[in-house]
């Protein structure tokens, strides 16, 4: 709006210099106190041309000042014009933005990679190792194996974990548990919260059934033991 006030100034300064020209042209008015003047019919023609030049200035005058009141309304309306646009488009780029910012967040909810085919082992491996345990049982299990997705030392793929060493690291897997199971939907629902970013187990990496895990088990001198939790002990490499 600086610029448009800019001109407008400009516009007015010259209509009023304009003003003052024509008005200094009407200075030649008889004076009142002067005795009239009786003037001749033939000098009456005399007068028609000054007459006319005064008529045309006047006009010119009238013709100026509506062109530059026309020519202030014009600016106006860009400039308003303009403002509306660069306010569309302002809206436009933060609703993108937002827009943009929300799919990131979805796509970087997830703590491990999951395919449908990772996502249906995870499931059946988190069921056979904690059927019938508590939630928190069953998020235990599934955070020991993204930790391990998680860490150089092991496969970096949820499926690649369960069956690491021909499936030798899983009972359920080596006794076919794991391929009869039915699942449950505590269990669907400790493994979405799991993959979502939910962990108790402090970064175990494995866990064996407490009559497993006693003093002299390959676990205990091999390991570190963290805590016990529904019938397992955590330990981390």
């Amino acid at each position: 709006m600086s610029g448009m006030n800019s001109k407008l100034s400009v516009i007015i300064a010259a209509v009023m210099i304009f003003a003052g020209v024509t008005t200094e042209g009407f200075t030649g008015a008889a004076d009142c106190n002067t005795e009239p003047q009786v003037v001749a019919e033939a000098e009456i023609d005399d007068i028609s041309e000054p007459v006319e030049e005064v008529v045309e200035v006047r006009d010119e005058y009238i013709f100026r000042v509506m062109s530059a009141s026309s020519a202030i309304e014009d600016m106006t309306t860009a400039d308003n014009t303009q403002e509306e646009t660069q306010t569309t488009e302002t809206q436009t780029e933060t609703e993108t933005e937002t827009e943009t910012e929300t799919e990131t967040e979805t796509v970087q909810a997830m703590v491990v990679p999951c395919t449908d085919n990772d996502y249906n082992n995870f499931l059946r491996i988190v069921e056979a190792e904690a059927t019938g345990g508590d939630i928190k049982s069953k998020i235990l299990v599934a955070d020991v194996i993204i930790n391990r997705v998680r860490r150089n030392d092991f496969p970096n793929t949820i499926t690649d974990v369960i069956f690491q060493g021909n499936g030798q690291q899983f009972q359920p897997v080596m006794d076919g548990r794991f391929y009869t199971v039915n699942v449950t939907e505590s269990t669907v629902e400790a493994v979405d919260r799991a993959l979502y970013g939910e962990d108790y187990s402090q970064g175990a990496t494995f866990f064996a059934a407490k009559a497993s895990a006693g003093a002299g088990s390959w676990h205990a001198s091999a390991l570190t033991r963290l805590f016990e939790y529904g019938g397992h002990v955590y330990f981390i490499n």
